[in-house]
């Protein structure tokens, strides 16, 4: 999959659908979860092998759309760095280096941006990007 670069405005044009996605996400890893944390003990095996078989069967779908999620993500320039914060970069270009776009849920809009070797600590004011610069063009 090649890597797709977007610009601010790109961005900031996918915070609603990015939300809706890190809501999906949030349930698909609780449903996970939930179905890790049942264990039922049968004195019958083959009624402890039917329940396994049926339990891995809804387990794997649940992984297969959870993981889909975040390749369709990827796909679009989204990286999801944390889903029970809502942490997620967009992958840009400034001045013809790579950057991440941060944005958390929560926040009202993509008020930050920093290096892809920084992450979140290196964190910085979107309005120090010069906006005549601020294209995947440069």
């Amino acid at each position: 999959m090649a890597k797709k670069l977007l610009t601010l405005r790109e961005a900031r044009a996918l915070l609603p659908e990015v939300e809706e996605t890190l809501e999906r996400l949030g349930k698909l890893r609780d449903a996970l979860s939930l179905l890790n944390s049942v264990n039922s003990v049968y004195e019958d095996n083959y009624y402890t092998l039917q329940e396994y078989l049926v339990k891995s069967r809804r387990k794997h779908k649940l992984f297969f759309r959870f993981y889909k999620e975040l390749v369709d993500m990827m796909a679009n320039g989204i990286i999801v760095k944390d889903i029970e914060s809502g942490l997620i970069d967009f992958l840009s270009v400034y001045k013809g280096k790579e950057i991440c776009l941060c944005w958390k849920l929560g926040e009202r809009d993509i008020m930050y941006w920093h290096s892809v070797d920084e992450g979140f600590q290196g964190r910085q004011p979107i309005e120090l990007l010069e906006a005549d610069e601020f294209d995947m063009r440069h």
